[in-house]
């Protein structure tokens, strides 16, 4: 096996410094090495004094779980996963969560099922159903002895493959095992109800995808229709001071009332946005105190007012900023596809104006009719718009 061994880095230093010198000086006065037996107490396989207490005060946690005996894994009841440890010292039990690195020595709460139909326990010797690891679909199996968990009082039992009794699996849960299914109808009725519930799921999940889309449209059929609206108010403007031009002419638009149309269009723009900015702010919040209470769970609740606010505010500036970089990533999207679009189709409406000159001309005609093709689909913009 591997071993471990430590370092004196001082007495490294200046062994080596006194080797260098012996070795200049012999090659120097052609001195041979001297036969004889080599020790250093530079290296050593037990760990120093100082190195020990040094371990323990920066690190006594990584420390303990080096010297111990791992027991096993297991979940507690919210989903992380806890390895369990025993001194070889002292005998005594420690637990560990390696995704937040937390250490305690309070055993985690373990999974218990709520559910509030009664299951029927199985007997020895009675079929069943059950997906044993590694295998994609429930096989048959066979129930080999029963069990009761001290921790949470819950059934457990031993499974054996029916036609394949090496495999087997040893404390299993009740509510992974289930009845094995009647012949015939029953076994019909059993994938029926699997379809049933797997088509409500799936139309669940399509209505909630749609009606987000339909949200999500909303917004921008609102967006599209204030910039029309200002679109319509900057042509009004520009109308109004051409109207206003020479005497006797009479306004087509009045100054107040374009006024007061901008003046509404800029109120709906800010209602606009502080609506949507109320909608992702209440799903920010939301995600802030989930994650908040998620980490407060894994640290078994040793988390400070501080720390919990100092928490909540950096998780809220980091959705923030990921908020901002989507919608910066859609407008950018957005924007690439109509540079692309409006190249289309000045290609196309190019194209289609130069199959309509003549083909018989000079370099310098074409660039001149090039230019006047661009010219008039400038002037046809502006018109449109």
């Amino acid at each position: 096996g591997e071993l471990v061994y430590f370092i004196d880095n001082l007495m490294w230093t200046q062994l080596k410094a006194a080797m260098t010198l012996q070795k200049t000086y012999r090659m120097k006065h052609f001195k041979p090495i001297p036969f004889s037996e080599w020790g250093c107490s530079v290296f050593t396989f037990d760990v120093p004094q100082e190195a020990y207490e040094e371990m323990i005060d920066k690190c006594g946690w990584a420390f303990l779980r080096r010297r111990s005996l791992s027991i096993g894994e297991f979940s507690d009841r919210n989903g992380f996963e806890w390895e369990e440890y025993r001194d070889k010292i002292s005998s005594e039990y420690f637990y560990w969560e390696e995704e937040a690195n937390i250490y305690q020595w309070q055993k985690p709460e373990l999974y218990v099922a709520k559910s509030g139909v009664q299951l029927e326990p199985f007997q020895v010797d009675e079929e069943v159903m059950f997906r044993f690891p590694g295998r994609p679909n429930e096989e048959p199996a066979v129930v080999t002895r029963q069990r009761v968990d001290d921790q949470t009082g819950e059934d457990m039992y031993d499974l054996e493959h029916k036609y394949t009794p090496e495999l087997q699996a040893k404390w299993v849960p009740r509510h992974e095992v289930k009845s094995m299914p009647k012949e015939g109808d029953a076994l019909k009725l059993a994938n029926m109800e699997i379809k049933w519930k797997m088509a409500i799921r799936r139309k669940r999940e399509q209505d909630e995808r749609k009606a987000k889309l339909e949200r999500e449209q909303q917004l921008i059929r609102e967006k599209a229709r204030m910039d029309r609206l200002r679109s319509i108010n900057y042509q009004l403007n520009a109308t109004d001071e051409d109207s206003s031009v020479g005497d006797g002419i009479e306004r087509k638009y009045d100054s107040k009332l374009v006024r007061a149309r901008l003046e509404r269009i800029d109120v709906e723009a800010q209602e606009l946005h502080e609506m949507t900015e109320g909608v992702d702010g209440k799903l920010r919040r939301e995600r802030v105190k989930k994650e908040v209470e998620r980490l407060q769970k894994a640290a078994n609740g040793s988390l400070s007012r501080s720390d919990v606010l100092q928490l909540s505010r950096s998780l809220e500036l980091q959705y923030q900023l990921e908020e901002k970089v989507k919608k910066r990533d859609v407008t950018q999207r957005l924007l690439m596809e109509s540079k692309k679009q409006n190249k289309g189709v000045q290609d196309f409406v190019e194209k289609r104006l130069s199959d309509m000159e003549m083909h018989m001309t000079s370099p310098r005609s074409l660039l001149r009719r090039s230019i006047i093709r661009s010219m008039h689909m400038v002037v046809k913009r502006q018109l449109d718009h």
